[in-house]
């Protein structure tokens, strides 16, 4: 499988075309099928050559070679293609009226939907289109979340979802169009009072489905097992004890009051009213998992006193629970597996790893001595150590 974010970066060498190959749709301003296909592979990627041959053939077998034509076909502005593409894939799929309007969208990089959004314009108002796999939980989560449960969140707005149409292979969700926000004035200041709201909300009485308490979903798990792998490969002779205490430290955190949790809180997710979208990651896990993938996205860090004064000064609640920052780090633990700028902080990591007690007392002394030496992302002595 094509990592969503590299076929979003491949998708964006392959629509600049240049100067020599000005293939372009006559009296269009669009990119031609044939270009793009060319461009496409010419990258030698095997997974994009394979989705383009089964789907030239007319049968598109799994959702991941459908994710990566309709990515391509999005990058022509040609709607006819790509709801031709969409009705190869499921026959029964419900599109839009001809009379709408369509727009392609931005893109994103979810598993269980296409990465292609479109803006639907019609006689009853503006829509945004995502479409998602018809066996994927979002299907029944979303209408919970949207509906159930955040009207009884204050302070936190989301667009409606308006239509859901559902068919073998694919649903169409249409949810409220809100106007996109300009990711540099989105504040450290208003995604962490997003969040306290988030965790303000009144939950009694809510049955929560059980998927929706499992932070082991999504992509959890996949930084799960890289934070494994870093393990194995860090302590060689100690991993096994250490993968046994990560064990028991997961069903602590388990095992602490939840609350509602977006999962995805970058600047991209917020609208520039104020609406708070895409709430596909969304669930109930205990608090600091929306905080320390914020703060895995923010700012490196010299080491765990920094990174704690910055949980203090931007998410730390005055009437939380005991464990709250114990579940911060629990979880920054695994999403620093997910930034670069994290991964490569190797004092931080042995020092998280050390403050959730998951070190054995006679550690490798390699491990010992790398935990005490300047990291390789930590500023200079000269910089500023203001946490935020």
């Amino acid at each position: 499988m094509i990592d969503p974010n590299n076929l979003r970066k491949l998708c964006g060498r392959i629509a600049q075309t240049p100067p020599a190959l000005p293939h372009r749709v006559a009296g269009r301003n669009r990119l031609s099928w044939s270009l793009i296909r060319w461009r496409a592979l010419r990258t030698g990627n095997w997974r994009i050559a394979r989705a383009l041959w089964v789907d030239s053939r007319g049968r598109i077998g799994n959702f991941h070679d459908l994710k990566i034509v309709t990515s391509l076909l999005s990058l022509t502005e040609d709607h006819a293609l790509y709801e031709a593409c969409l009705r190869r894939y499921d026959a029964g799929i419900v599109l839009p009226d001809a009379s709408w309007r369509r727009r392609f969208h931005g893109e994103g990089v979810g598993s269980d939907s296409l990465n292609v959004y479109r803006i639907l314009e019609g006689p009853d108002g503006t829509s945004f289109e995502k479409t998602y796999r018809s066996d994927s939980s979002s299907i029944t989560l979303l209408p919970f979340i949207h509906d159930t449960v955040l009207p009884r969140i204050d302070g936190v707005r989301a667009p409606r979802i308006e239509a859901m149409d559902r068919s073998d292979r694919l649903t169409i969700m249409c949810f409220d169009a809100v106007p996109t926000a300009d990711r540099s004035k989105v504040s450290l200041a208003y995604i962490a009072h997003t969040i306290r709201m988030l965790a303000q909300g009144d939950l009694t009485g809510l049955e929560i489905p059980p998927p929706m308490r499992d932070f082991g979903r999504f992509h959890f798990r996949k930084f799960a097992g890289r934070l494994r792998d870093r393990i194995r490969r860090d302590y060689p002779e100690q991993s096994e004890e250490i993968l046994d205490a990560l064990k028991r430290c997961e069903q602590e955190i388990r095992s602490l009051p939840v609350v509602l949790c977006h999962g995805d809180l970058n600047k991209q997710n917020f609208a520039a009213d104020g609406h708070v979208i895409d709430w596909d990651l969304a669930g109930f896990f205990p608090y600091g998992y929306d905080a320390a993938y914020v703060a895995g996205m923010m700012q490196s860090y010299r080491g765990l006193p920094a990174l704690r004064a910055f949980y203090a000064a931007h998410f730390a609640r005055a009437q939380g629970d005991p464990g709250d920052e114990t579940a911060f780090l629990f979880f920054f633990l695994h999403f620093m597996q997910k930034f670069p700028r994290q991964s490569r902080n190797d004092r931080l990591f042995h020092q998280i790893l050390k403050a959730l007690t998951l070190l054995p007392a006679r550690r490798r002394l390699r491990a010992a001595v790398r935990d005490d030496r300047p990291s390789k992302s930590a500023p200079s002595p000269r910089a500023s150590t203001a946490p935020g």
